[in-house]
């Protein structure tokens, strides 16, 4: 069964009843994907059924997203194909986590200009939601 199974299920009409949303993107392990060849097919970026998910959630009617990108490499802005889907989703908030641990790799790997753009373009506005007292 693919992980869009559900948001295919509950369709665009329900999907739009979404308000908050967390994603951590992380790169698929060897043990869980032994038909693929490469680590570079293993990266989230390269995986298919992850963006038809983001479409799918062009539908939603998000209120904030949550986003945290881990995995071998950091994502930049030449990710453009799935930056192109992930920039589908909007929402009143778009929260890229900023927190550092002390394992630097649960660190958020992405470039800065990519946590610029993400949230220039993911950020709904005018706002569907008014903002919290």
């Amino acid at each position: 069964m693919d992980r869009c199974h559900v948001l295919t299920i509950i369709g665009p009409r329900n999907l739009s009843f979404l308000r908050d949303i967390r994603f951590n993107f992380e790169d698929a392990s060897v043990s869980t994907t032994h038909y693929l060849t490469s680590h570079e097919d293993r990266r989230f970026v390269n995986d298919q059924q992850l963006m038809e998910c983001l479409r799918l959630l062009r539908h939603a009617k998000l209120r904030k997203i949550a986003l945290l990108f881990q995995g071998r490499r950091t994502l930049a802005l030449t990710d453009s194909r799935f930056l192109g889907y992930l920039c589908q989703v909007k929402a009143d908030v778009v929260d890229v986590s900023k927190r550092r641990y002390i394992y630097p790799s649960y660190n958020n790997k992405l470039t800065l200009d990519v946590e610029v753009k993400l949230e220039k373009e993911m950020t709904r506005n005018p706002k569907l939601y008014a903002a919290d007292p």
